[in-house]
């Protein structure tokens, strides 16, 4: 509606300023009815403009308080293992757990690509899991940024448990991209084994895929 009407005025003005009638009648119609549409036009796009910051900033807030919920949840089930980001004990998350809210602070935060490339790390982990090699795979909790509702989990590890070859998995996590490849892959837990898993996993079983 607002661009509508800084049409219609550009028009009016154009006509305005054609020679075709005198001045004074063009300034009364034509002027008058240009001044009118700009005010008109200026009011809807005022009046949208705030509307969306109002929508925007209610969203954000309630995609926030959504997170912050979810976040203390799983910060509440980590806590009956012990005192969580003390190194205490190790904790983590299934993938799609993880992924429900990560950021860009969640993983892969030093390398050089832009963003957004947290679904990148996702659907090659979704890709990875579907192989008839993988059994699960599970994501360290290396922070949890208590007291930073806004912020996710953080990690730089996550667990691929199957027989998948250690030079297999470099294979494919060097092929994708954007280059989201890890710093080091190692046979078994590269941490202590995580205090919360489903039932114990035998260290043959793991490569642990490493980001500075």
């Amino acid at each position: 509606m607002g661009l509508l009407c800084v049409i219609i005025a550009m028009a009016s003005l154009a006509t305005a300023f054609s020679w075709r009638e005198p001045w004074s009648r063009l300034f009364v119609r034509d002027i008058g009815q240009a001044v009118i549409a700009v005010l008109f036009g200026l009011f809807f796009f005022t009046s949208g403009f705030m509307a969306g910051r109002v929508f925007t900033t209610t969203e954000r807030s309630k995609i926030n308080m959504e997170k912050s919920t979810k976040k203390q949840e799983h910060v509440r089930e980590f806590t009956k293992y012990g005192p969580v980001d003390t190194g205490e004990i190790e904790i983590v998350l299934p993938l799609d757990a993880f992924f429900e809210w990560a950021d860009s602070g969640s993983i892969g935060y030093n390398l050089s690509i832009a963003e957004p490339y947290i679904p990148v790390f996702y659907e090659t982990f979704k890709r990875i899991r579907d192989m008839d090699e993988i059994e699960e795979i599970f994501v360290r909790i290396m922070d949890t940024n208590e007291g930073q509702d806004e912020d996710w989990f953080s990690s730089d590890t996550v667990y691929v448990i199957g027989t998948l070859p250690k030079e297999k998995l470099w294979e494919i996590m060097k092929a994708v991209k954007p280059d989201i490849h890890p710093d080091d892959i190692v046979e078994g837990w590269l941490w202590a084994p995580p205090v919360n898993l489903p039932s114990e996993i035998p260290a043959s079983k793991v490569l642990s895929m490493w980001w500075d």
